[in-house]
């Protein structure tokens, strides 16, 4: 009877209108679009010459770089707010806003209620104290430790019988040896802190509870919480209520575990190849009575992939269900592929299937590997990098193309005249823009480091390395909204269309981190994102000059709007780097601007971006060899370092050589190092007497 009543609505509140109605006013959209773009509905099949293969190739590669939002500008014909944009990207879209401000939120929560824990689980502290033996708890030998972050994540699992059968059971563990080992180590305000994690985890039981009740009729069957008492190492008896925490097996320490973790991802896998991408959820599956022989993970990981899942699917599942149902339409497939191809279609549906994932997608052998070259690279290349940060303020130029030359000038004359004040109202009118501004306690993984004890200059880098750049990005960000909010309110939307309407502009032009922002060749692992770093606003570019291609008709208008978006912004950072750095050699500024514009257009695709030298050969510089994908730079740079120790003496090709490795391989920002070092040369050697250089 319920899935009857959910037969003929969409879920995530759109306006209430019925799932056929907006079927069709979708598919009136897209005839109505095509006619407009000379698209002609053509029945599609396998392609099968090597010619058509080729093409095909090619196209599906082409469609791979196009981001969710462009397909749909393309779809509602570059209109703002159209038919596409309001039913099936805005509720992703307002999705994706509310899960950023509650991982904000609990983050923030979290790492209160962790502080305590967070003073004994540092990593130098961890090596003073060491991991310790428990009896009855490690081996006869001795030979396994516990840390307290070990301790700790057993003390969770203490909160209600299901739990505690599946630990002592997993372990084979009696439960008097478990209260020693926790009464000897954990103090009263961390005993308080396992408390503060199951109530944090209580909290989502209300929005559960009414999610299940839209979505299947009936809320989940309740893990019932077992209150206890316990002495604390430091001699206080506490009194905990209990409460929920997720049952993870150890995958290292059992088959079983193994295998049910693999069939999870395999199920999202499947989804995501077929008709019914849903959101990972397994905090209200139903628990088997007892669970025995498999290990349960002893790591506060079980904690933040907890709340990551939850918040995933609160904020997700409704507009996933949604969007699943109007792309699978017999009515809307059949008219995406005769119009725009059987590709369109496919890179809509994997999009939504990894959004539908989100952090829990299946990790790739080497992933943790390659995360953290990727994020030591993307440091080395931009942390505290004040060139890369100055030309973030042109990047509203492009924007003209979306907002109109008199409505960017009028949001340029506002925020010169009060940018605090327009920042501010942005951020408070923009959930998005809020959450755009926030640079501490973004997501769970800021408080994993925090507890984990990230300190000293790491901590320093993490923190602050991109700030510079980020408050001159919002500064772009916020002119370019209110330009958007003013042109929406001037077309007669209401205040919260409009800025539904800003937010898309500011993602479309200045690009956005999540998934849904993200084109295909953006998303997947880690490993696979090692090839595109550096390349947000490249792909952003392409987008934004495709959607102009698809959708506009007039050959000057679509020339000048190419110009705004590919070539100007390019002349101007080319123009910009040569002023701000002292010394620089104007003379071959034609030279320079050949030379990035050719790089310019390769870099806009990926394996494009590995030929972007072919600018320097062609503009008559020299060409120093092919140094590899931007993200595996640390295999360049140690080559180089070998080749500069073998050398002899330590001279400038060695410094810059360990700089760059320093920075590539460990996370530090050796970019602006060796920019402030060779400036500092330059004074010292008298080459000039401008201490920007210091800097530029």
């Amino acid at each position: 009877e319920h899935l009857g009543r959910l037969k003929n609505r969409l879920l995530s509140g759109q306006e209430k209108r019925s799932y056929e109605a907006v079927r069709d006013l979708l598919d009136a959209t897209l005839d109505t679009s095509a006619k407009a773009q000379g698209r002609k509905a053509q029945e599609r099949r396998e392609a099968a010459t090597g010619l058509q293969k080729a093409g095909a190739l090619l196209r599906g590669g082409y469609w791979a770089h196009l981001k969710m939002s462009t397909i749909v500008r393309m779809f509602d014909n570059g209109q703002d707010g159209g038919a596409f944009f309001t039913h099936f990207l805005l509720p992703l879209k307002q999705a994706a806003d509310k899960e950023a401000a509650m991982q904000a939120e609990v983050s923030e929560k979290l790492y209160e209620v962790l502080k305590p824990l967070a003073r004994h689980t540092g990593r130098l502290k961890t090596r003073l104290e060491g991991a310790r033996a428990f009896q009855g708890l490690s081996d006869e030998e001795g030979k396994r430790k516990f840390t307290r972050e070990n301790l700790f994540a057993i003390a969770l699992n203490m909160g209600n019988a299901g739990n505690i059968q599946r630990l002592l059971d997993g372990e084979g563990w009696r439960m008097e040896d478990v209260q020693r080992a926790l009464s000897s180590t954990l103090t009263a305000q961390e005993w308080h802190a396992v408390q503060g994690v199951w109530d944090l985890l209580e909290s989502y039981r209300p929005q559960i509870a009414a999610l299940e009740r839209r979505m299947t009729g009936v809320e989940p069957e309740w893990v019932q919480a077992r209150p206890f008492k316990i002495m604390s190492a430091d001699g206080v008896e506490v009194e905990l209520r209990g409460g929920y925490y997720p049952a993870k097996y150890d995958r290292e320490g059992s088959g079983a575990a193994e295998k049910n973790e693999a069939t999870t991802d395999a199920k999202a896998q499947t989804a995501a190849a077929g008709l019914a991408a849903a959101t990972r959820r397994t905090f209200t599956k139903q628990r088997a009575n007892e669970v025995k022989g498999r290990p349960l993970r002893l790591s506060l990981n079980v904690a933040y992939d907890a709340f990551n899942e939850i918040i995933h699917d609160l904020t997700h599942r409704e507009a996933i269900a949604d969007a699943n149902r109007l792309l699978n339409s017999h009515t809307l497939d059949t008219k995406i592929r005769q119009y725009y191809g059987a590709d369109a279609k496919r890179q809509l549906s994997r999009a939504i299937a990894d959004i539908a994932q989100g952090n829990s997608g299946a990790a790739q052998a080497l992933d943790g590997w390659a995360g953290r070259v990727r994020q030591n690279v993307s440091v080395a290349g931009l942390g505290f990098n004040i060139v890369s940060a100055a030309l973030q303020l042109t990047g509203w130029i492009p924007a003209v193309t979306r907002i109109g030359f008199a409505n960017t000038a009028k949001a340029l004359t506002t925020y010169a005249a009060h940018p605090i004040a327009a920042t501010r109202a942005a951020n408070e009118m923009s959930v998005m823009m809020a959450n755009r501004s926030r640079t501490r306690f973004r997501e769970l993984n800021d408080v994993a480091n925090s507890v984990n004890g990230q300190n000293g200059i790491k901590a320093f880098v993490r923190r602050y390395a991109y700030w510079l750049m980020m408050r001159m990005q919002q500064v772009t960000d916020t002119i370019v909204w209110h330009g958007a909010m003013m042109k929406a309110m001037d077309a007669g939307r209401s205040e919260a269309e409009a800025v539904q309407l800003a937010d898309q502009t500011v993602l479309d032009t200045q690009g956005g981190g999540q998934t849904k922002d993200l084109s295909a060749v953006e998303r997947g692992g880690n490993l696979q994102k090692l090839f595109t770093v550096f390349y947000a606003y490249m792909n952003t570019a392409l987008n934004m000059g495709a959607a102009s291609m698809a959708t506009q008709r007039g050959k000057g208008r679509l020339a000048a709007e190419l110009m705004l978006i590919w070539v100007i912004p390019t002349a101007l950072n080319a123009v910009m780097k040569s002023l701000l750095t002292p010394g620089d050699d104007d003379d071959g500024l034609a030279k320079k601007l050949a030379k990035e514009q050719i790089s310019f257009m390769l870099g806009m695709f990926v394996g494009g971006r590995e030929l972007a030298q072919l600018g320097d050969i062609a503009t008559g510089g020299k060409f120093y060899g092919y140094n590899g994908p931007a993200g595996l730079r640390p295999i360049d740079d140690t080559y180089k370092l070998a080749v500069q120790a073998q050398q002899g003496g330590f001279d400038k090709g060695l410094a810059t050589a360990t700089i760059n490795i320093l920075g590539s391989g460990f996370g530090l920002p050796s970019a602006q190092i060796s920019r402030t070092l060779k400036g500092a040369q330059a004074l010292d050697e008298g080459k000039t007497d401008n201490p920007a250089a210091l800097l530029f």
